[in-house]
């Protein structure tokens, strides 16, 4: 009998150790759930990926209200400046897409598309020359990718400074070969500038790439 007794107040010590232990992974694992909600909440990319989510819903109100919890936590993260840029640059608000893009790069963004959106709101607006400085600026460090080239060459032929075009034309060209609409603009860039034998140029190649594209066109069905 004493030793059944004892054995079992030895079962109840070892279920209350256990119920102890279960209570306790119980109240750490909330405790952990609750710090990892509160870093997810406290992080701005918790809200830039929620700005950007309804940005890509065109739910604009809910990404200026995600974009500013987004700001309230990391005011001088350049991601949070990029995505106040794009929700304007979406809504063909120009200025305020530049005001944001410029305070991205203040803060040393290194995206290639905040530079690009840069120099396409400035395009909207017609400044010409500062699209050409800017982008000429971007290829300096090292940004030259091919839709860097083709917008210095639209600003140029946009501003009727051909001659200035041509060049970053063909640069875009080298990355973007046989695209159809810079030859056309670099044939036409040639020609307003005076230069018929090389506008013929890329008129037979025009020819030829428009050929290959009608060649590789399926034929009618059977």
């Amino acid at each position: 009998m004493a030793a059944n007794y004892r054995n079992g107040k030895a079962l109840s010590r070892w279920r209350f150790a256990l119920m102890a232990c279960f209570a306790l992974l119980v109240a750490a694992n909330a405790a952990m759930g609750r710090y990892g909600r509160h870093v997810r909440e406290s992080r701005p990319e918790t809200y830039i990926a929620i700005a950007e989510r309804a940005l890509n819903s065109e739910d604009y109100p809910g990404a200026f209200a995600a974009w500013e919890e987004a700001y309230a936590r990391g005011p001088k993260s350049p991601l949070v400046h990029k995505v106040l840029g794009d929700i304007h640059h979406r809504l063909g608000h120009w200025e305020e897409s530049i005001d944001a893009y410029e305070d991205a790069l203040g803060v040393g963004s290194g995206s290639s598309g905040v530079r690009l959106n840069l120099m396409t709101a400035q395009l909207e607006l017609k400044r010409y020359e500062t699209v050409a400085s800017l982008g000429s600026g971007f290829f300096r460090e090292g940004f030259t990718g091919p839709l860097f080239a083709q917008y210095i060459a639209t600003a140029y032929y946009r501003a009727e400074n051909y001659d200035a075009a041509i060049p970053w034309f063909n640069i875009a060209l080298g990355g973007l070969k046989n695209n159809l609409y810079l030859l056309e603009q670099l044939k036409q860039s040639y020609t307003r500038a005076g230069k018929d034998a090389l506008a013929q140029e890329v008129q037979e190649k025009l020819d030829e790439v428009q050929r290959g594209v009608q060649g590789a066109r399926p034929g009618p069905r059977p």
